[in-house]
Formats: structure tokens, sequence, C-alpha cells
């Protein structure tokens, strides 16, 4: 099995294998598994707004002070479904599929 040490009190972006296609009436919160945070890791993580599609991007710190080494394809998170009742805009923003970072250009609100 593959793994990466994550180094530190290092900051990284992790993008999961996971891709999703979230319907009009669902929004999804994330929470970390109980394996990192008693671990010492850090997993920062947002929502996914109903109509998203792609891969999901989520912040991790390594507060320990020795590496931590996490296996590609570990699970580190579980996810909540929320169903909307009612209307609900699909998501039309600029991380639509799955994009990491702004490329040094300017986030343009939507």
């Amino acid at each position: 099995t593959s793994a990466v040490a994550l180094e530190p009190h290092t900051y990284y972006t992790v993008k999961t294998l996971e891709r999703v296609n979230t319907p009009d009436n669902l929004l999804i919160l994330f929470r970390p598994r109980s394996t990192l945070y008693r671990s010492g890791v850090l997993l920062l993580s947002g929502n996914v707004s109903p109509g998203y599609v792609g891969e999901l991007n989520f912040g991790i710190i390594n507060l320990r002070n020795e590496p931590f080494m996490l296996e590609l394809g570990a699970r580190i998170c579980h996810a909540m479904f929320f169903q909307i009742t009612g209307t609900s805009a699909p998501y039309r923003g600029q991380w639509q599929g799955g994009r990491t970072t702004t490329d040094g250009g300017k986030e343009i609100q939507v």
C-alpha cells in the first residue's frame, strides 16, 4: 500500500479519489474520522452544495511532533447527507469539478 508522510506542523490540501454528483435536493457535510484526531491530525472541511459535481478537497494538518503516515485511499471522513425540502439553486461556482487552487488568479464570486 502506498503512503505519504505528513510532516509535523505542516498544512496540506488533499483531494479524494471519490467524486460526487450531488442532486439539487441534497447538502453534504463532513466530519473527520476519530482516528485522525486521536492521532493529532486535524481535518478541515466544508460542505458540498446542491448540484456540485467533482472531487472533494480538504485541508489537513499534522499537529504532532513526528510524521504521520497516511495511506493512499485511507478513509479520512464521514459524509452526512441532508435532504433539502423546497427549492434550492444548484451550485454554479468556480470550484465545480474539483478545482484545487485559483492558480494565482483572482477568485470570482458568483
